[in-house]
């Protein structure tokens, strides 16, 4: 079965729409199976060969490894994606896996960082310099537009509506299907509309992306990762002194969730619009009971306003903190964009 692989590579990535990243997990989940069968003496050459009973066994095998029920469903979910493909190319005539059980999955509440935990990555953050901007419209994108990891990286120019006040983000869900338009307030909108004329002076055109790799302080070109921008979020989160048992991208988006039930006129239809979700049970992972809101604010802007002084404040302490000589005034970026205030 193993050279059915590149063909059901190609189902998921061009029939199906999904992202490498899900395409990539969803064989190596396949390839375990494909090496349990092997180690057990069982043929993994003809599909045809094999019944419901060793997949059943390779789940039970799955889950005396203690794997958990979430993760067993995934692996029967990416079994049952692989023999759907192979009924759909003729190849068996039977789906082995659709009439067995999917483990029950307990949902819990989405991990995400508090307030003052985010206001603290953004101030480990070089505000002076063209990587640390980039750094900087990441975490805009993940803590105050809500947007998924996929969202962040896959975002192009072209993606950006900018009318010179406003700043606007067109968001294609690859997940759910369809697309959403998502607003970003004025003073976080600056560091995109800076690194957005960055990327110009690059040459970047309307299809390139957004979010580009840095090597020796020198933009690549080439497109941020989910790896790279993770690998971003826990050294920010180590240099900010912040201890969590596991720290992941997707708690900025969880955070984003929360805060927007502290402003008025976001109700859970709004929530679920800007957010991208489709289902209510969605929200129930991610959003805390309502009456645990005990303020609330007129827009993000105000709930957010300490934004606005994060590397001022920090300038003022470095300046307390030296011989008494002024603080130097950030240079300019090496693209001649000038840092705003």
């Amino acid at each position: 079965m193993l050279n059915h692989l590149t063909g059901f590579q190609r189902s998921l990535r061009v029939l199906e729409g999904l992202q490498e990243c899900t395409v990539n997990a969803y064989s190596q989940k396949v390839e375990e199976f494909l090496r349990w069968l092997q180690g057990n003496d069982i043929s993994s050459d003809d599909p045809t060969g094999l019944t419901r009973k060793e997949i059943e066994s390779y789940l039970e095998w799955c889950f005396y490894r203690k794997n958990s029920n979430q993760t067993r469903h995934t692996k029967l979910t990416a079994l049952s994606k692989f023999f759907r493909y192979l009924k759909y190319e003729n190849i068996i005539k039977e789906d082995f896996t659709a009439n067995i059980p999917r483990p029950k999955i307990t949902k819990r509440l989405m991990q995400a960082f508090i307030k003052d935990e985010i206001l603290r990555l953004f101030s480990q953050i070089d505000h002076t310099t063209e990587k640390g901007i980039r750094d900087i419209c990441i975490l805009i994108l993940a803590a105050f537009c809500g947007f998924r990891v996929s969202e962040v990286y896959n975002l192009n120019l072209g993606d950006i509506i900018d009318d010179g006040k406003n700043i606007d983000f067109n968001i294609i869900d690859s997940k759910q299907g369809g697309s959403r338009r998502v607003y970003l307030w004025k003073s976080p909108g600056v560091y995109i509309r800076q690194y957005y004329i960055i990327r110009i002076g690059q040459g970047a055109r309307i299809h390139d992306p957004f979010l580009v790799s840095y090597k020796w302080r020198s933009a690549t070109g080439r497109r941020l990762t989910a790896g790279a921008i993770e690998i971003l979020i826990k050294k920010l989160a180590l240099k900010a002194g912040i201890k969590r048992p596991a720290i992941k991208t997707h708690m900025l988006r969880a955070a984003h969730a929360n805060s927007l039930q502290h402003v008025k006129g976001y109700g859970l239809p709004q929530i679920m619009h800007r957010l991208g979700w489709k289902h209510m049970s969605t929200a129930g992972e991610y959003l805390v009971e309502r009456e645990r809101i005990h303020r609330t604010y007129n827009s993000l802007y105000e709930y957010w306003l300490e934004f606005n002084h994060i590397w001022k404040n920090k300038e003022e302490n470095n300046a307390n903190n030296s011989d008494g000589s002024a603080c130097a005034s950030p240079g300019p970026l090496e693209q001649g964009v000038v840092i705003a205030k």
